[in-house]
């Protein structure tokens, strides 16, 4: 299949990239800058200069397109300020209407959304399936607004919405490899809130299975099979590393989103690379 990818060069973009290689997909992929071009160029995607604000720049490239991925986002990293977010609520607002409107216009056959489980209302111990109540902040409120623009947009499409990511180059792993290499792992509340981590490995098998199976009108929440808690997932990552754990005295409340993929998994015969942050223990600590 031909999949254009929006967002290919960021630390999940890159994954998705190979991992479409893998099965022999081919990609067409946006670059904002010839620096991003050749990087993409240099791993075997198509480049087409343009600007996911501007489709006009890359509308031609979608003809005899089979699929269109979204990956775009511009999260900023921890921690961040109400006006870091301003850049990402444009992205996924206008990016995503605009490149919406080109794949009608020049009729891509399917649309792929990445979206965030953060979305959810936390509750604790309860199981979040995907039709659980969404209550996103602020800040996070541009991904659902995303998912209502594709939603009504026409075309037959999937969402995906992803926990926590970890892996090479992810925020989460950076900050436990360095908490390691510090010899103390802060807990960023008592502990006992829930976690729903998402390797990059198994976000972008998802996104594959969409493009091949391409289910409609579905929302889907990719994650590990086994969420866990903070303070277990830091123990561990402890006991291997000589580091101990600690929670700072005004840690805010415990919950967390304890979220399902039992849907992915029934419906399009999903099987995680992970199945539990708990079996890459070596990569979370830096080694």
């Amino acid at each position: 299949m031909r999949v254009f990818v929006a967002g290919a060069t960021g630390v999940l973009g890159r994954t998705v990239l190979a991992e479409l290689f893998a099965h022999g997909h081919a990609v067409v992929a946006l670059a904002r800058s010839q620096d991003k071009a050749t990087l993409l160029r240099s791993v075997g995607a198509e480049p087409i200069p343009g600007d996911l604000l501007a489709p006009a720049t890359f509308q031609h490239a979608l003809t005899a397109i089979d699929a269109v991925c979204n990956l775009a986002t511009v999260v900023p990293r921890p921690p961040a300020l109400p006006t870091d977010w301003l850049l990402n609520d444009v992205v996924l607002r206008q990016g995503v209407a605009g490149l919406l409107g080109a794949a009608r216009r020049m009729n891509v056959p399917y649309y792929v959304q990445q979206s965030s489980s953060d979305l959810y209302l936390p509750q604790g111990d309860v199981w979040l399936v995907e039709d659980a109540k969404t209550a996103p902040q602020e800040p996070l409120r541009a991904f659902l607004d995303a998912e209502s623009e594709v939603a009504s947009s026409g075309l037959p499409f999937a969402v995906l919405r992803a926990g926590i990511y970890y892996g090479a180059g992810t925020p989460l792993t950076e900050r436990l490899a360095a908490g390691v290499s510090k010899g103390l792992l802060q807990l960023s509340h008592s502990g006992e809130n829930w976690l729903s981590p998402t390797h990059l490995f198994d976000m972008a098998k998802a996104i594959r299975l969409c493009i091949e199976q391409q289910p409609k009108g579905r929302i889907y929440n990719v994650c590990d099979d086994a969420p866990l808690q903070e303070r277990v997932l830091l123990a561990s990552i402890a006991e291997e590393s000589n580091a101990r754990v600690e929670c700072s005295d005004d840690a805010p409340p415990d919950s967390g989103w304890r979220v399902s993929n039992a849907r992915l998994r029934t419906e399009l015969g999903f099987v995680p690379y992970y199945p539990s942050a708990l079996g890459a223990i070596g990569e979370l600590r830096g080694g």
